[in-house]
């Protein structure tokens, strides 16, 4: 969501390595969820997930987990 207002932008996408950077980039600034859409692509654990979502939901936001699994290496060589 960065480089675009909070009011324009109805969908996020997340590639942030864990869960921290994911709450440090949504809950610790003046991002306004409400009828945001939140598309999570990190590999995070299924309790930190449900609390992701918890806070989004809390924001009237909503949260969709989609984890991209692999690495650079893996693209390279055809294996993803």
């Amino acid at each position: 969501m960065a480089g675009v207002s909070s009011t324009q932008a109805l969908l996020g996408l997340l590639f942030l390595s864990d869960s921290k950077a994911i709450r440090e980039t949504l809950f610790q600034s003046d991002i306004s969820l409400a009828k945001k859409t939140v598309i999570q692509m990190g590999t995070i654990s299924p309790l930190e997930s449900i609390e992701l979502q918890k806070n989004i939901f809390k924001q009237h936001g909503e949260y969709l987990e989609a984890p991209f699994l692999g690495s650079r290496k893996e693209a390279l060589e055809g294996k993803l």
